[in-house]
């Protein structure tokens, strides 16, 4: 950016245009046994990146306690913060929002929590 903004001249404002564009939210129920899965791999990437530090499975249900994640009616907003709680990067988090349908999302999900 700053390489063009010296090339145009720097006495020229320059502007940052950007597109937004909107996606539907998914409304549909999440499965309970989807839920539980992806649960455990959150679990398994937690402890992969604790690594040689040992996480206790109750540490881990204590977090999800703390977050609200432990239910037996899952929706969509726990899926995401599920991935935001696993996340490596905000950018991670992109393919997750730009899903358009539930059967779009868990593989997402699955993709995330298995990097």
């Amino acid at each position: 950016m700053a390489q063009l903004h010296e090339k145009s001249g720097t006495e020229r404002k320059m502007y940052i245009c950007a597109e937004v564009e909107f996606i539907n939210e998914i409304d549909e129920k999440v499965p309970l046994e989807k839920w539980q899965q992806l649960v455990e791999l959150w679990k398994q990437k937690i402890i992969a990146q604790a690594y040689p530090r040992k996480v206790l499975l109750s540490d881990l249900e204590m977090m999800l306690r703390h977050y609200d994640l432990l239910t037996e009616t899952p929706t969509v907003d726990y899926l995401y913060s599920l991935c935001a709680l696993g996340a490596s990067s905000p950018n991670d988090l992109q393919p997750i929002l730009e899903a358009n349908s539930l059967e779009d999302l868990i593989p997402r999900v699955k993709d995330l929590l298995r990097k």
